[in-house]
């Protein structure tokens, strides 16, 4: 149903661990919900924690 509403090919995509690991790196950074900001210890990348989970997402529909 929700791919006739789109009216486009719709990818289900496994939402666990998206705003956990990087989307530069893939290293796991444990947050609590409070922080905004994901800040990778490994590769040093900062970005907003729901668009680095966004990033993680697109990607995986490849």
């Amino acid at each position: 149903m929700l791919q006739y509403k789109a009216n486009r090919v719709v990818v289900e995509v496994e939402p666990s661990y998206t705003s956990i690991n990087c989307s530069r790196c893939g290293h796991p950074v444990p947050k609590s919900l409070a922080v905004r900001i994901h800040v990778c210890t490994k590769c040093g990348a900062i970005l907003d924690r729901d668009y680095n989970a966004s990033l993680i997402t697109s990607s995986s529909e490849d």
